[in-house]
Parts: structure tokens; sequence; C-alpha cells
């Protein structure tokens, strides 16, 4: 009984390694590769060259059946296992020396993922890449897979990247100078990848501060292309409302950058110096900060964001004190528009506390034409009552006729004051609709800026 136990551990032993071997192939794969790496002048550029042609013609295989290389050439897709081993063939009648490496990966959220993973170490001149043709070729989602385009980032990995996602059986094979255990890759955060390289990040800095356990970063989404570095950037995971930080982004291409946090802020809002774009930026909202990029797509896609920490009282105080406009009690006004006011030159802590003393309930309604006047003093609740006196005093900003309408009621009498503006008392006579409006040199309309309703 014992010898058949130990027979048996044997086999068992046998099989698990020939999981893992190379495939015997049945093909030449000679004139294949050759063609592959047409006019490719170095080990370097061949490892490329093929690289590129796996990422853009072998699908992963959610049915996790197709594990060899001749499979893989001949349905056009596989599991990692055949992509590796395909890469192996096609580079073997051309010297290109390819070891595949066997191992762990991590997902996105920081957790190891249960099933292996296999990827190469290939030898180049002047010495040894990291390769994983799988995660260059694209994702899979629900069971189904999506290419991606032109992803060069799996392709000569920095081995501080690849450590952050790639666990290797083989300790030999972090190609690290002081290689990590295995609990202490598990405790590395996710989602760092070697596409950050692309937004300027140092990959020996991320892993130095990991080692040192001091790590706190953003998320890092994937993302297609990158016309930007990062010059300065909060490394942290969560953020505080109330708080200003400092970002720093070189554009090196033609794109557009944007933060939102609950309100949208595009680059038209950030300070310029050449190419380079800055902003203090305070989050006001419990929602993430999200840092966008709009690409050629003309579409903006995510780049990475925080979390905000709960607030705090004092953290609602620093708020009100510098953004009263953002307190999150004013969504509860009814078509509230914090842009549209300060645009008005509202005064955003008088209008908080008309707001906490009832006094607004509704915003009057906003025209086009608000680009036209300030505002000093006016009604800032939609409803007015009837025979009820109202004091309305406004900068223009264009030359024209202003009115104070209820509904065929003109009102003109304004009086001009010494810093510019212009005032007017009215007591609307009838229910209905009163509004602000201009009529323009030369022009026969009134158009309206603000409008109220009357009761």
């Amino acid at each position: 009984m014992k010898r058949c136990r130990i027979v048996l551990i044997i086999l068992l032993l046998f099989v698990a390694i020939d999981l893992w071997a190379i495939s015997p192939t049945k093909y030449d794969y000679s004139n294949v590769a050759t063609k592959i790496v047409e006019g490719c002048s170095t080990k370097y550029d061949q490892a490329k060259a093929i690289y590129k042609w796996l990422c853009n013609n072998i699908a992963y295989d959610t049915d996790y059946s197709i594990f060899t290389a001749d499979e893989c050439f001949e349905q056009k897709k596989g599991v990692c296992q055949a992509y590796c081993e395909l890469f192996y063939r096609l580079g073997e009648p051309l010297g290109l020396v390819s070891t595949i490496v066997k191992g762990d990966s991590k997902l996105r959220d920081g957790s190891v993922s249960e099933y292996g993973h296999a990827w190469l170490i290939v030898e180049v001149e002047g010495g040894h890449i990291f390769i994983d043709p799988t995660w260059g070729a694209g994702s899979v989602n629900g069971g189904v897979f999506t290419r991606s385009e032109n992803d060069m980032s799996w392709f000569h990995v920095d081995p501080h990247w690849m450590i952050f996602t790639h666990y290797p059986k083989d300790i030999n094979h972090q190609m690290l100078e002081n290689p990590i255990d295995f609990e202490l890759f598990k405790a590395f955060p996710g989602g760092l990848k070697p596409m950050l390289t692309n937004l300027g990040l140092d990959a020996q800095a991320f892993f130095n501060a990991a080692v040192a356990g001091n790590l706190s970063i953003p998320i890092f989404y994937d993302f297609p292309t990158a016309d930007i570095k990062i010059l300065k950037m909060p490394m942290l995971k969560e953020l505080n409302i109330g708080r200003i930080y400092e970002f720093m982004i070189l554009k090196t291409g033609s794109c557009e950058i944007a933060l939102n946090n609950a309100r949208f802020v595009g680059e038209d809002e950030w300070s310029k110096n050449g190419n380079i774009r800055s902003i203090r930026f305070m989050p006001t909202d419990e929602n993430d900060v999200v840092f966008m990029m709009k690409g050629e797509n003309n579409q903006y896609y995510h780049l990475f964001a925080y979390k905000i920490n709960p607030p705090t009282t004092d953290d609602w105080a620093r708020v009100e004190a510098v953004a009263p406009f953002s307190m999150p009690e004013l969504k509860n006004i009814e078509e509230y528009n914090a842009k549209t006011l300060k645009e008005l030159g509202v005064d955003g802590h008088k209008f908080l506390s008309m707001y906490r003393r009832g006094e607004v309930n509704q915003l009057p309604k906003f025209y086009a034409q608000i680009d036209r006047l300030k505002v000093k003093n006016v009604p800032l609740d939609r409803t007015l009552m009837q025979n009820s006196r109202y004091e309305f005093v406004i900068k223009p900003l264009v030359e024209g006729e202003w009115v104070i309408i209820n509904n065929e009621t003109f009102y003109r009498d304004w009086k001009t004051n010494e810093d510019g503006t212009m005032s007017i008392s009215v007591v609307p006579k009838e229910p209905g609709v009163l509004k602000i409006a201009i009529k323009k040199p030369d022009e026969s309309l009134y158009y309206s800026t603000l409008i109220y309703d009357v009761k």
C-alpha cells in the first residue's frame, strides 16, 4: 500500500509538471516567425514584433480550454499558457530565448486571483525583459473578451511594476535586487500597472514606498492613451472635504483635462503656463474626486480617482468659509445652480443665510442673457407676492434698455448710482410673470434674463 502511494504521488507530480511544460508541436513556425519579424534587426525588436502579433491576432479563450501553442495558432485564441507557448514557438526558430514564468496574479481590488497565471522572461540585447502578451491583448469582463488597442504597456515591463501584479513561483524570476515574499505581495495595493509609466510615475518610487508600508494611492484606471505627464498630485487614497490639494499636469498632446467632484471643473478653470496646467482644488462633496482626460474620441475617460473621508463638522466649516455655494444643504433648493449664481455675482454667504432663514425655496428662471448683467440686490426666490415691494439693483454689462416687466406692465424708472449700478423699486400689481429684460440698441425685442412667478 505504501509503495502504491509513492507511485501515485510520483505520477501526480509528473502530471503537474507536464501541465506547465512546453507542449510538443507538429508545426515548423520558421516561415510564420520570419514574416512577423520582417525588418527587425535586433532580438528586442523581434520580441516586440511577436508581442504585437499575439496581441493583435490572438483572443483570450473564455472557455478556458486551449493551452498549447499549436491549438492557439489554429484557433487564434487561448489562455495565458497558450499565449506564452506560442510566443516561445515563434521565437524559437529565430534564436530568441524565452522562459515561461508561472505564478500568481493580482486583481484590481488587490486580491490574488484564485487561478494561476503565466508570462514570459525574454533574453534580448543587454539583458532580460518581462512580457505579458495575455494582458497586453485585452481583458475579459463578464465572460466577454475585449481587445486592447496597441497596448505596449505589458512589453518590457519594469520589474518594480511587474511585482505589483505578478508573483512568480520561482523567487529568482522577480528580477529584483531584493526579492519580496508572497505575504508582502498580497499586502501590496491593487490597480498599479506599468501603463502608469506613461503618466510619468516612477515604478521604483512606488515599489519602495509599498515595501516600507507607507504607499497610499488613488484608484488608477486602465486608459487607452495618455497625452499628459503628472508633475504633482496627491498620493493619497482618500481626500478630505474642505482641504486644498494641488494638481500640476504637463500636456504632451491634444487633450483636455478635468476634475469632477459633483461639480465638473474643466480645463478652462485651471491655471495655464505653456503646456502646464495647475489647480488648487478643494473637494466639497462626498462623491469621489475623479481626474479625467478627453482624447481624440472626444469623450472623457477616468485616469484616477480618490475616495472622500467621512466629513466632520470642521470640514464643513472650512467649506462654508471659502465656498458657501458648495454647502450640501443648498441642494434642497429646486433647480439649484451654484455656477449661475456665481456668474451673476450673488454673494454666497448672504445667499446661504437667506436660505437658512427660509427666504429661498426655488431659484428664478435663468436665461442665456444672464451674462449681460451682475446682480447686487434682487429677489433670489422665484415666487414674488402681488402688491409687495421688491428692490432690484443690477450692474449692466452691455448697453441697452433695461426694464422690469410684470405681464404687460413695464417699469423703466431706474436710478443710476455712482458705482455704475442701476436700482428700481417695483410693486407687482398682477399675478403671473415678472422678469428683468433688456432691449439692445437697434433691436425691437426684449430679452429676458431672470424670470419670477407673481402670486
